[in-house]
């Protein structure tokens, strides 16, 4: 799990990360190596340990800058476990503020990372909502929790829910009309409205002023049985992603199913493109790439054995703006995007040699073990042209990207572990973290024509690309 965060608030990105060790106290009962779980920060200008804390369990999500979660000047973060460990954490010093008592979950385990929610006990602090998951799986618990000292606003609130397939959600949406809704699912979209989860978990049906608003449009799709579940989506989803625009009051709705994609309107939930795609094998990655400042998206497709497809999907319209196929060894790995000065965007994503035609295929006989798996950049500016920034025969476990403010220079983390150590069975391996200064990296890049030459040289797209200047995209806040 990886953070990117300025931990030591000197205007320079740090990086928070959890992960197993091995400990020096031998074997427990059953002959399997004891472990423990570190918490430890690393100092982004020269990656030395700024802080380490010991954790009871794995970290499922560690969440920082989110803003709202403490009144005071610390800068606080939130992790969540994979059982029942949840936590507020001083950022500056790995100092728990915190800690949720695991009997608060009546049983069951978390399903999934905190939700942030407006404040609704009125401490001036943002609440969080935690999804349980119990001994089966239609049954799933909401729980209120308060942000600031994580005590229960009221009790669990209970769904039996049906649906095959992987964990959606679940996440906070707030429609074009104000009204907020939980959506969640197993292999399908449900949502059920705030304001029905804080009546139930208090017993009362007077809310708070962030939950005053309904939206029609929205409970149009509750069941005739008034059923407090409305059905969003039906098919096979295997990700959800809420896309902000700046300027606009309301997030759009990404849905990857196991065969295509669906643009939803988050404001009337109608369908403003869909396409079909089979084997879509990451979430989809969010940036601009043509001029029409409507968010488009990168896409790693299976295509074929130990092959994928990498490719840019128009946000407006759903018709391919770019693609190109990769032999590849690593295929659920996370592309990224960097937003530039100019309004474009730069993508990230690992692959291996791209397939270059008839004459000019890439070699199957690549074994896993034994691939580079390379990072490429691709720019709108040189459509023709990847940019080869690092290459490794490390899995990539975790990636994170940061930006330096004052610089406007961005930076790519990863945490991965090395196939060349070989460690006893069930013993934690070694991880290696990198990080990688995006303008360096480009400026010693490797290029690689895809195709005929056209819009720019090789050396021109290093030589203009190293000069990129980064900027934060705006987040929209809870």
């Amino acid at each position: 799990v990886l953070e990117v965060y300025d931990v030591n608030e000197d205007h320079f990105p740090d990086v928070l990360l959890s992960f197993p060790s091995h400990t020096d106290r031998g074997f427990n009962s059953l002959g399997l190596s004891q472990t423990s779980v570190s918490l430890t920060a690393l100092s982004g200008a020269n990656g030395t340990v700024l802080w380490s804390r010991t954790i009871v369990e794995e970290a499922r999500s560690i969440e920082c800058g989110l803003g709202g979660l403490s009144s005071g000047e610390k800068p606080v973060c939130i992790l969540t476990g994979t059982g029942t460990f949840l936590a507020t954490f001083n950022a500056s010093t790995g100092d728990f503020l915190w800690e949720m008592s695991p009997g608060r979950l009546l049983g069951g385990t978390l399903a999934a990372p905190a939700v942030f929610l407006p404040d609704l006990d009125r401490d001036g602090v943002v609440d969080l909502l935690l999804m349980t998951l119990g001994y089966s799986q239609p049954e799933v618990s909401f729980l209120l929790v308060s942000g600031r000292s994580g005590s229960p606003i009221g009790g669990a609130v209970k769904h039996n829910i049906t649906g095959e397939g992987k964990l959606i959600g679940p996440q906070a949406h707030i429609t074009s009309r104000g009204a907020v809704y939980i959506l969640f699912g197993f292999g399908n979209i449900r949502a059920v409205a705030l304001r029905d989860i804080f009546a139930q978990a208090n017993n009362r049906d007077t809310y708070p002023p962030a939950l005053q608003i309904k939206d029609p449009k929205w409970e149009q799709k509750r069941p005739i049985n008034l059923s407090e579940l409305l059905d969003i989506y039906s098919r096979g989803v295997e990700y959800l992603r809420s896309l902000h625009i700046p300027g606009r009051n309301c997030s759009d709705l990404l849905i990857a199913t196991r065969t295509g994609l669906t643009l939803l309107g988050g404001g009337d939930l109608e369908s403003r493109w869909q396409i079909n795609l089979q084997d879509i094998l990451s979430a989809p990655e969010p940036g601009f790439f043509n001029s029409d400042g409507v968010l488009d998206f990168l896409l790693q497709v299976k295509s074929g054995q130990n092959m994928k497809m990498v490719m840019v999907v128009d946000g407006r319209t759903g018709q391919s703006l770019w693609s190109f196929k990769f032999q590849c060894h690593m295929p659920g790995s996370d592309a990224a995007s960097l937003w530039t000065s100019d309004g474009k965007s730069a993508f990230l994503f690992w692959a291996e040699n791209p397939k270059l035609g008839i004459n000019n295929s890439i070699s199957s006989a690549a074994s896993a073990a034994g691939a580079h798996h390379r990072l490429y950049l691709l720019h709108p500016a040189y459509p023709t042209i990847l940019l080869e920034l690092a290459n490794s025969t490390a899995a990539v476990m975790s990636s994170a990207v940061g930006i330096k403010e004052p610089e406007k220079e961005a930076f790519y983390i990863t945490m991965a572990t090395s196939p060349a150590m070989e460690v006893p069975k069930n013993h934690p391996g070694p991880l290696i973290v990198s990080k990688l200064d995006i303008r360096w990296a480009v400026e010693h890049s490797t290029a690689v024509q895809l195709g005929q030459a056209g819009g720019g040289s090789p050396s021109e797209a290093r030589r203009i690309l190293s000069k990129m200047q980064f900027r934060r995209l705006p987040q929209k806040k809870v």
